[in-house]
């Protein structure tokens, strides 16, 4: 994976609404799209547009073809999730994707795939706590993500984290969501407990 180039913007403190300044230790990560698909509409302006906005809306990171914007610390909430208090704008680092016209969407999409497995190796955040702003609040969103199918990218994340061989990647996907392994290994040599963990939960999951 290459190395994540990240802009750090934060929101002025003086944005006394959207920035909550409530400590946060994020458990998720949810991924969102903005609907704004204006000319123009690319990172830099909406990381430029939340400096200033009115309103309990905020997010941590903004994601498009050139550029990653970071607008919030990961240690403090933002208002993204739909959910008021709860787990989705607790404990969730907020991921916005631009779709603005012109934008290269496949480069976006991978750039947001990148950032997503930052993020969960470096808050040990598990692949089943990646989940859609649906999740939280019942919104259609991230929408272009949702119409491409939401296991499609799951499994892309899985794809470019852990570089399967080709002959093995079925296999693994099937591994980590039946909860069999983490894979967190899987580029060193396994010991002998992690050998009989993993065949202890292939015993569990196919006789409980």
């Amino acid at each position: 994976m290459n190395k994540i180039n990240i802009v750090k913007d934060f929101i002025p403190i003086s944005n006394a609404t959207s920035r909550s300044r409530y400590g946060m230790k994020p458990h998720y990560i949810t991924i969102h799209n903005t609907g704004n698909s204006r000319n123009g509409a690319d990172a830099k302006m909406h990381t430029e547009y939340k400096d200033c906005a009115k309103g309990y809306v905020s997010w941590h990171f903004t994601v498009d073809d050139k550029k990653i914007y970071q607008e919030l610390p990961c240690s403090e909430i933002g208002w993204h999730a739909g959910d008021g208090e709860g787990d989705g704008n607790m404990k969730s680092i907020g991921i916005e994707i631009r779709e603005n016209n012109g934008i290269d969407w496949i480069t976006a999409r991978s750039n947001a795939i990148e950032l997503i497995i930052y993020l969960m190796d470096t808050y040990d955040i598990p692949i089943e706590n990646v989940v859609p702003h649906q999740r939280w609040s019942g919104k259609y969103c991230p929408h272009k993500i949702l119409d491409e199918g939401w296991d499609r990218f799951i499994n892309d994340i899985i794809v470019v984290k852990y570089n399967p061989s080709e002959w093995a990647e079925e296999a693994i996907k099937w591994a980590i969501s039946n909860g069999i392994s983490d894979c967190t290994r899987l580029k060193e040599n396994c010991t002998k407990e992690e050998i009989i963990t993993m065949l202890y939960r292939i015993y569990k999951n196919t006789f409980k």
